[in-house]
């Protein structure tokens, strides 16, 4: 009860100081060198001045500030943007912990966040973020999911199984201030016909899964932003192939699809693409969550070395290691399976980029022990894996979402005029992707978090992981 009663206590003092109003200050970055993310270039030892939350100087020239940082040796890049997000708050920790899960992300140099699955408070906290209200990645928020099949008895979200309840519903989505239209489980094809269109009324993005009844084809034509790579590999199967299915999204879960990957004509990718282009589709892989979780996997002492472990509500690991354990058991594809399976989802990555078509980076984060902010960089290490340049890795979590977001005049880039939501390195992640992971500081909304308060955060934040 003692243990309970000051776990309490330092929950709602970090809650307390988080939501205090952020306070924004003259910050002067001395002898900086900057991958702008313009170019693949550097800029050798520059200042940068920050003031009032904004980036007013990029030069040689020093100037006065109220705080002056020496970064001397030190890279400094965007903010980066993680694009699938879902927080332990939405259902496995209390609402009120939610800001302490924004630390987190904070803490890993992740300044904008899009989070998949909405709620009203999420809302709440986008407005306070940008208020400088609350100290926290900035949120793009989608709705609460659209299901064509009640999959869960707790849905979040919305059940359509007929066109005509889809207008009211992309309707009520626009006004209710989500940003785009999240879309996940059996949705029919008159259904997703009829949601397209009316989100395309209104003006309001279709995201999220591509589900069998939809296709591949039709959510490219619609426009529809695809996450997971989902059907990508159901369409590249072999004409005449006994499987109408592959193993994209809960087949991955069916031993019986498995077989299927020796069934994909990686020839067809060229078709694909130019109906991907022609469409201007962004694609999310989250190659982390799925290529580690199954393909590559991880021994039981490897996750319970990982800081994600830490930041895993401890009433959550149970149920991680049980479905660990399912997956291993029941469907425990062969290696060659496995093998072909990464290599084939290497091969579309790298495809897309090759024929310019935008990438951005999602962790489709927490699951499975892949905890957000942490699992970001190990997307950004995926990227390179399929043959991505360092630099390629890193404009999807910069360029590439400020320019599908519709913010690129403001975010993604190091530039005069640009909001300061910045990371500073303490070596250069164009040599190696894995020194996006040497954080010595974030900046955010003019506020300069260091090094030291980063870890004295997370230290913080630890107990009430462990509390729930």
């Amino acid at each position: 009860m003692k243990y309970i009663y000051s776990v309490s206590i330092i929950l709602l003092g970090c809650l307390f100081l988080l939501r205090l109003p952020v306070q924004a200050e003259d910050i002067l970055i001395k002898g900086v060198h900057i991958i702008t993310m313009k170019d693949d270039q550097v800029l050798r030892n520059q200042n940068v001045l920050i003031r009032d939350g904004k980036i007013a100087y990029i030069g040689k020239k020093s100037a006065k500030a109220g705080r002056v940082v020496h970064a001397k040796g030190k890279y400094m890049m965007p903010g980066l943007m993680d694009m699938h997000v879902h927080l332990f708050s939405d259902d496995a920790m209390p609402q009120e912990a939610g800001p302490e899960e924004l630390k987190v992300l904070l803490s890993n140099g992740v300044t904008s966040v899009r989070l998949m699955n909405g709620y009203q408070h999420h809302l709440q906290w986008r407005e306070q973020i940008k208020n400088k209200q609350l100290l926290g990645p900035t949120l793009y928020v989608a709705s609460p999911e659209i299901v064509g099949r009640k999959y869960t008895q707790d849905l979040h979200g919305h059940l359509l199984t007929e066109p005509a309840q889809a207008d009211s519903v992309i309707r009520a989505i626009k006004k209710e201030g989500y940003e785009f239209v999240k879309i996940t489980v059996d949705v029919s094809l008159p259904v997703y016909n009829q949601i397209t269109a009316t989100a395309k009324e209104v003006g309001i993005p279709v995201v999220g899964h591509v589900g069998p009844k939809i296709k591949l084809i039709n959510a490219l034509k619609a426009g529809q932003q695809i996450e997971h790579l989902d059907q990508y590999l159901d369409a590249l199967l072999k004409e005449g192939s006994a499987y109408t299915e592959s193993i994209s999204d809960f087949n991955l879960w069916k031993k019986d699809f498995w077989p299927s990957i020796f069934e994909v004509d990686t020839s067809k990718i060229s078709g694909i693409i130019r109906l991907v282009k022609e469409n201007n589709v962004y694609n999310t892989p989250t190659s982390n969550f799925l290529q580690n979780a199954f393909g590559y996997g991880m021994d039981s002492l490897e996750i319970l070395s990982r800081p994600d472990y830490q930041f895993t509500p401890a009433s959550r690991r149970p149920e991680y290691w049980r479905r660990r354990t399912i997956y291993f058991t029941r469907v425990n594809p062969t290696e060659e399976m496995k093998e072909r399976y990464k290599a084939i989802r290497k091969k579309i990555v790298k495809e897309l980029q090759a024929n310019g078509c935008k990438l951005m980076a999602g962790s489709d984060t927490p699951d499975w022990f892949y905890t957000y902010g942490f699992s970001l960089h190990r997307e950004l290490e995926e990227f390179v894996k399929a043959g991505l340049t360092p630099y390629q890795a890193l404009e999807t979590a910069t360029i590439n979402p400020a320019q599908y977001l519709k913010v690129s005049d403001q975010y993604g880039t190091v530039e005069v005029g640009k909001v300061a939501d910045l990371v500073l390195l303490s070596a250069n992640p164009l040599e190696s992707i894995t020194h996006s992971k040497k954080i010595s500081a974030v900046v955010k909304h003019g506020r300069y978090l260091p090094e030291k308060e980063i870890e004295q955060m997370l230290e913080q934040v630890k107990a009430v992981y462990e509390a729930n």
